[in-house]
């Protein structure tokens, strides 16, 4: 059975054009830099949703996507596109603070999936 995380790395795959990602912080080899985009996810939550016979039979995931750039604010049109098609549903989403020391724009969304 495919985990929710691995539904999100594999739909994330599918970006075109590819942009590196990571599970909670993109780490480089050796101190390099960052690249010029990347993504960075994790499981904000996951919370039973429905019970039967006091077993649970459903499970909503929250997950956050953070898309980060060096050319402004991140577009999420390629980002909705595939987590949409991996079975998630999108959520809000919004800016987050522009970083001085890598100079990356950044820019968040939170994407819903229910495990039945």
């Amino acid at each position: 059975m495919t985990t929710v995380l691995e539904r999100v790395k594999t739909a994330l795959s599918n970006l075109s054009p590819a942009v590196p990602f990571a599970y909670e912080q993109y780490l480089t080899a050796n101190g390099a830099d960052l690249p010029s985009a990347f993504i960075v996810f994790f499981d904000v939550a996951d919370d039973a949703a429905q019970h039967a016979d006091n077993v649970e039979t459903h499970r909503l995931w929250r997950i956050q996507v953070s898309y980060y750039s060096r050319a402004g604010a991140p577009v999420f049109d390629s980002v909705d596109t595939v987590m949409l098609a991996a079975g998630f549903s999108k959520g809000s989403g919004g800016k987050l603070p522009f970083d001085e020391q890598t100079l990356h724009f950044g820019r968040r969304r939170d994407y819903y999936y229910l495990d039945t």
